[in-house]
């Protein structure tokens, strides 16, 4: 695979291969690893740049061999955890015993999904709650949580996917999410363009992703949208279709922390009553919040019109300031599953190049409301 470049603002995304990785980079670098893509040695490399653009040709053979050896590099703490997984992908199935099943209905497929541990349990279940049904005999599809070993494995309709330590628990709880994706809309996993840790928000048929660091208030922020009548297509995990660049609905339920329940209960009234669950790992309490997923037709895909990031401030009554691709990039990146493929990486960055992209602190919830409201407007595409 070849090395995938993009004008991202005034520098340079990378897609690099090797390393699955994207990276920003000068104009100089850029132009330096096409160069290495396309084959060219180090020595034609360098008196490209030394003779025709007059650069030092120390500084140039450093660039050259840091940049090659970039290109080039595995993520060996990642190719170590791949060779543990599959030293104990064994069959767990005559060594653990199911702790406990649930039958999930989503559209007009039912999910049976067994787990071999309460903390198992623990991590999946709580944010697919409301989608439990009867069981029934023959469910469409059976997803398979074993917990052994200090570790977690998922099996789907009797294939490994895929074995995943404790402390990497995020990883194994995004993989069984990203395996119901595929199977609620029959998709592979190359035909989507990635997962996005953010909040959906969807206003007459154009989405805004609320994205930011965890306890950020993304989802309060969505949970709060959704009160006042947006639409929420997705939670923490937005899926966006490779060839369509469009969001499709994922329904888990929105997490709300702690200290946003009881502002969010005046809305949700259910909120008070609900359960709450502490995870030690992180130290956080969390609620779920159901927000009524249409879950027998999960509709239509809708298309990105703009990328914010949200910080909520006590300080801040509220601020909205355009940010500049570059940073709203280096922000987004490293926290997305992208599909490592060229094709792919070359569709990913034509999507977010096209994207607006916003910083929002606030602590006025309704002056919030009322700005975003205008702030769709402002982003949607005119139309002829």
């Amino acid at each position: 695979m070849k090395v995938v470049s993009h004008t991202i603002g005034r520098k340079t995304a990378l897609w690099l291969p090797g390393p699955n990785k994207y990276v920003l980079a000068d104009p100089v670098a850029g132009e330096m690893a096409r160069q290495i893509n396309d084959g060219l040695e180090k020595e034609a490399i360098v008196d490209l740049f030394v003779k025709t653009r007059a650069y030092p040709e120390e500084k140039i053979i450093q660039a050259e061999r840091e940049l090659r050896q970039l290109m080039e590099g595995k993520d060996v703490l990642k190719q170590r955890e791949s060779n543990e997984s599959s030293r104990l992908s064994l069959d767990h199935k005559s060594k653990s015993t199911v702790f406990t099943e649930r039958f999930y209905h989503i559209s007009d497929q039912i999910f049976r999904v067994t787990f071999s541990s309460v903390d198992a349990e623990l991590i999946i279940h709580p944010k697919f709650a409301h989608l439990q049904g009867k069981p029934v005999k023959s469910p469409n599809h059976q997803f398979r949580v074993f917990h052994a070993n200090n570790h977690y494995t998922l099996n789907v309709n009797g294939e490994w996917i895929g074995t995943w330590p404790e402390y990497r628990d995020h990883f194994f709880a995004g993989m069984f999410s990203q395996k119901l994706l595929e199977k609620i809309y029959a998709k592979k996993v190359t035909e989507w363009m990635g997962v996005f840790h953010a909040s959906a928000v969807n206003c007459e048929n154009s989405c805004l992703l609320f994205a930011g660091d965890s306890g950020s208030g993304k989802s309060t922020l969505a949970a709060l949208l959704f009160s006042r009548g947006f639409d929420v297509l997705a939670d923490d995990f937005v899926p966006v279709e490779s060839e369509s660049g469009r969001v499709f609905r994922f329904p888990a339920a929105l997490s709300v922390k702690k200290g946003a329940a009881e502002l969010l209960s005046a809305s949700f009234g259910d909120l008070k009553k609900a359960k709450e669950f502490h995870f030690q790992k992180t130290g956080k309490s969390v609620k779920y919040l159901d927000i009524n997923y249409n879950t027998k037709n999960l509709g239509a895909s809708v298309p990105v019109n703009g990328l914010v990031f949200v910080n909520y401030s006590a300080d801040c009554r509220f601020q909205l300031e355009e940010l500049s691709p570059e940073e709203a990039f280096a922000h987004l990146v490293p926290d997305s599953w992208i599909y490592p493929s060229e094709e792919n990486a070359t569709r990913f960055l034509k999507w977010f190049s096209n994207l607006r992209c916003f910083m929002l602190t606030y602590s006025d919830n309704e002056m919030m409301v009322a700005e975003i409201k205008k702030l769709f407007q402002k982003v949607k595409p005119e139309t002829v």
